[in-house]
Order: structure tokens, then sequence, then C-alpha cells
């Protein structure tokens, strides 16, 4: 019994921790322009969460620009266009 009571605390922690970043996300990403939102849910097939947040975090789109640059998000986009091109 108190076995179950620990395992339903941490679940209920987990969750709580995984919706809060899921609004966070969303909320940072309202506040991009329309055009780098769009480009934003094509960049976040290739980024992993982290990298999203990092993204989301840069002040200005130059900034948000040279790291995409710096991670290679842009470079793997082209490669994956390319590979399903060649197909």
């Amino acid at each position: 019994m108190r076995d179950d009571k620990l395992y339903w605390r941490w679940a209920v922690v987990v969750f709580g921790t995984l919706v809060a970043l899921t609004g966070c996300t969303y909320a940072a990403v309202q506040r991009l322009p329309l055009d780098e939102q769009a480009a934003f849910h094509t960049y976040r097939k290739v980024m992993t969460s982290f990298q999203e947040h990092t993204y989301l975090a840069q002040a200005t789109p130059a900034e948000r620009e040279t790291y995409l640059q710096k991670i290679g998000v842009i470079q793997r986009l082209v490669l994956r266009g390319s590979e399903g091109c060649a197909a």
C-alpha cells in the first residue's frame, strides 16, 4: 500500500512537470511572428526538446538563426529533403 502512494506521488510530479514544460513551450511559440512559428514547426522535427527550449529562449530572430546554424538544424533539414527527393 505504501509503495502505491509513493508511485502515485512520483507519477503526479512527472506528469505535472511535463504539462508545465509543454505549456511554456506553447506560450513561447505563440510569441514568435507567424513566419517563424511555421518555420519552428518544421525545425522541431529534427530538434531535441532541449534544443527547442534553447531556440525559443533566444531574444531576436538573428540570434535564433545563428543558433540553428550552430546546431546544424538547417543542414539536417536540407539533407532530409534531398533524401526524400532521391527516393
